[in-house]
């Protein structure tokens, strides 16, 4: 009886704890929000529908450098761009390298992305993109709000490389 009766109480004191005492993992939580964004791109409703992959954003924040002109998007031109560049593309994206820094309400991820496919008019394409995303953690979501795209360049021709470099 007394094994049970401190059960009882054990189990209560445990339930009891605030939800605070469960730490999260910021890294790991935008880790993972990366590798969900990865597979989002290489679903059949994001080829489809590319404007489904906004709600990862905060297109009002959002600001993005990108290796397409004009280069520099922001708000309503963030989302149009977004949606004509994401339904240009009909392949498999995969990011590697990736490199997290969080807090519990801002974080980095750096990483490259290695696409592959055939655009909408068929010619084929690989090219490789370097890519850090600012994110911001609201409501308990993380959300990209600014996004830095460009290419690695060639040591001895200053020209863009476009072939996956490990």
């Amino acid at each position: 009886m007394k094994r049970i009766a401190y059960l009882l109480i054990s189990l209560f004191a445990l339930a009891s704890l605030p939800a605070a005492a469960a730490k999260s993992d910021p890294v790991a939580e935008v880790t993972t929000f990366e590798k969900h964004m990865q597979d989002v791109y290489n679903s059949d409703e994001f080829i489809k529908n590319p404007e489904m992959a906004l709600v990862y954003f905060d297109s009002n924040e959002a600001h993005l450098y990108d290796v397409m002109q004009p280069g520099e998007f922001s708000g309503a031109e963030f989302r149009k761009h977004f949606i004509e560049v994401g339904g240009q593309f009909v392949g498999k994206v995969e990011f590697y390298n990736m490199k997290v820094h969080a807090d519990d309400k801002l974080a980095f991820a750096s990483y490259t992305q290695h696409f592959v496919g055939k655009d909408k008019a068929g010619h084929a394409f690989d090219m490789t993109l370097l890519t850090t995303d600012g994110l911001k953690k609201s409501t308990g979501k993380w959300r990209i709000v600014h996004e830095h795209v460009s290419m690695a360049l060639d040591d001895a021709t200053f020209m863009s490389m476009f072939t996956k470099k490990k």
